[in-house]
């Protein structure tokens, strides 16, 4: 054999030994810890989006109780 076609045949050997250490990761290793880091990011986004709520709520209290005590009306609560 030649030292042409060894050079050949090692560069073909590599690229099949790196193809199925790809789908070997994919199906075997990083796959779990990619899907832990999902599940982490959701529960994250999940409280994140839960505190938004909750300081959305409190945000429109405080409107309301500085409406009702005087920046509008003069401090008149009206009859509902």
């Amino acid at each position: 054999m030649d030292l042409a076609r060894a050079g050949a045949v090692e560069k073909e050997l590599d690229a099949m030994i790196r193809r199925r250490d790809d789908k070997r990761r994919e199906t075997e290793g990083e796959r779990r810890e990619r899907e832990l880091w999902t599940e982490t990011e959701a529960r994250h986004v999940g409280k994140r989006r839960e505190q938004n709520r909750a300081r959305g709520g409190l945000v429109q209290w405080e409107s309301t109780q500085t409406l009702l005590k005087g920046g509008l009306g003069g401090g008149v609560i009206p009859n509902g």
